[in-house]
């Protein structure tokens, strides 16, 4: 047998390559080929139903469609299962997809009873565990052991804080990425979150419910020395009286050592501060998503910009999120259209030093006020751009003035930012650039998206044609946006003129590509034509020469003869 066919090594790189079936099939084929192919079928488990199957027969409760035990596990059984169970490296158990088949807490129960090893799996690197239901406390604890390095949980009400922390550091000691998920306030969750974060000194990866990060668990989180990465949750949360915005994180230069991606609920004003007291030498940040807390003017967005090209000079991605979710307005008393004046473009120019930007966005409840020739200016700065996103999606129900920006910026993107990949603009209707025939004028790059949130437009097929100029047949458009489901309810435009103008868009993607595909065959007629052109007159000038150095075909005054 070739020497391929028996190294482990490479077996499992081709039995990892195909489908599950296919590794089953060659679990068949020898003891060798049985080893590895297990080992690849058991290495990911999707869920908790395969794994607690070897131990007895399972069934579906008709009640609550959970899955329980037919008849307890028995020392055979459990047998079998510790032949498959050091294979595990990765346990998922995702309860919030509806494909996931949920297990009764009584199972839980009897695996927990019944069980005849120590370590249930003993192999396990990484483990999740999103339970719904809110009984559902401690069955997570029977996977935790010290070889784990990632876990993710997502948080009950239920659960006891300091007993659940507790056993998190005691039985995970070498985490090195953690994340906690969570749709409730921090409340009790807060002194003992900090407890936590202290007991994990190896952490390299932290990610947090979007209020969770207070003042007091930023200054425990930049103690830790590995830390590389902390981020928040994007999904907005119910706002939490516990949530200080008043104090401001004390660091000294010695905090956040490694840090090179941030992601934080705060007030941008605060986190000026944050940078200016534990970031006094040049940091290693690359990474940046700031969640505003309390609203940003003009003036503080630029101030803080300011600040953060100083000190984060490595700086590539950039989110500023100053659009304040609609669930904290009322509960924090925070003045919605007071606080959010619209964004200028002078406030950005702080930025232009950042030649190695590639990510920019940013989201505001109002259209920024920054036009055409702002965008080519911005862009003429930043040549490796690869994502844009210029608020496509305000809330409709703030608008005072029109978006400036029309699709003339995509002129300026075309020629400035030749990785850009991802364009979101919220877009002026009247004018559209007229591109003649004889523009030199090529498809973007690399382009595959571009989203125009809830823009307007007017003419269809004048749209079209511009973008076909442009675009490459795998661009997607898309529309609609975080707004579209608000603006049914406090919009002052109707939902009928926004259905209009997501109708007017689906036209513009129906069309788009029999207008790429006329503009692909006139670019091979003419490149066709060209070359033709060429052979012409490369044989023209050939027989010229030849003329030119025949005597007998010249008169006297050397002219050619007929």
């Amino acid at each position: 047998m070739h020497q391929l066919f028996v190294t482990p090594e490479l077996l499992e790189i081709i039995f990892r390559s195909g489908d599950k079936r296919e590794s089953a099939i060659c679990a068949r084929v020898c003891k060798l080929w049985s080893g590895v192919a297990l080992n690849v079928l058991w290495r990911d488990l999707d869920g908790l139903y395969g794994l607690f199957s070897l131990l007895g027969e399972i069934l579906q409760q008709p009640v609550d469609s959970r899955h329980d035990f037919r008849s307890w596990p028995t020392l055979a059984t459990w047998r079998r299962l510790s032949f498959y169970a050091p294979r595990v490296r990765t346990l998922v158990y995702d309860e919030t997809r509806p494909e996931t088949r949920k297990m009764d807490l009584d199972c839980f129960d009897l695996v927990a009873m019944t069980s005849v090893v120590s370590i249930l799996l003993p192999n396990l690197r990484s483990f999740t565990f999103l339970s719904t239901e809110p009984d559902n406390r401690v069955a997570h604890i029977m996977f935790m052991h010290e070889t784990i390095r990632q876990f993710d949980l997502l948080l009950s009400p239920t659960y006891h804080p300091p007993s659940l922390f507790q056993n998190i550091v005691e039985r995970m000691p070498f985490l090195t990425h953690l994340r906690l998920r969570s749709n409730m306030r921090i409340g009790s969750f807060h002194e003992p979150l900090c407890s936590l974060i202290k007991g994990l000194p190896q952490l390299v990866s932290v990610t947090l419910p979007t209020l969770f990060t207070t003042s007091a668990v930023i200054e425990e989180l930049s103690h830790l020395n590995h830390l590389e990465s902390l981020e928040i949750d994007k999904e907005p949360a119910s706002w939490d009286e516990h949530f200080d915005l008043t104090p401001v994180p004390s660091l000294t230069e010695s905090d956040f050592p490694k840090l090179t991606s941030l992601s934080l609920s705060i007030h941008l004003s605060h986190l000026k501060q944050v940078f200016e007291q534990g970031f006094s030498q040049p940091c290693l940040l690359t990474n940046i998503y700031v969640q505003e807390v309390m609203g940003a003017d003009d003036e503080s967005v630029f101030s803080f910009l300011g600040a953060l090209v100083k000190h984060c000079p490595l700086l590539t991605d950039l989110t500023l999120s100053l659009r304040i979710p609609m669930e904290w307005l009322f509960v924090a008393a925070v003045s919605y259209a007071g606080l959010h004046t619209p964004i200028t473009s002078d406030a950005l120019y702080p930025l232009l030093p950042l030649k190695n930007l590639r990510t920019l966005e940013i989201h505001h409840p109002k259209p920024l006020d920054i036009s055409d020739q702002d965008v080519e200016f911005f862009t003429a700065h930043w040549p490796n751009l690869e994502t844009i996103s210029l608020n496509p999606d305000p809330d409709l129900s703030v608008i005072d003035t029109p978006s400036q920006i029309t699709l003339a910026s995509l002129l300026s993107l075309h020629r400035n930012c030749p990785k850009i990949r991802t364009i979101s603009l919220l877009l002026s209707p009247p004018s559209i650039p007229i591109l003649t025939l004889d523009t030199p004028l090529h498809p973007f790059r690399h382009l595959e998206k571009f989203h125009v949130g809830q823009s307007d437009i007017i003419k269809i097929g004048s749209v079209a044609a511009f973008l076909s100029q442009l675009f490459p047949p795998e661009c997607i458009i898309t529309v609609g946006g975080e707004s579209s489901s608000e603006l049914q309810l406090i919009g002052r435009r109707s939902a009928t003129e926004t259905a209009i103008r997501l109708k007017r868009w689906k036209d513009v993607q129906d069309v788009l590509p029999h207008f790429i595909r006329m503009v692909e065959e006139r670019r091979a007629l003419e490149s066709k034509l060209q070359t033709l052109k060429a052979d012409l007159e490369a044989q023209g000038g050939a027989t010229n020469a030849i003329f030119a150095n025949d005597p007998t075909s010249q008169n006297s005054d050397g002219r050619v003869t007929s």
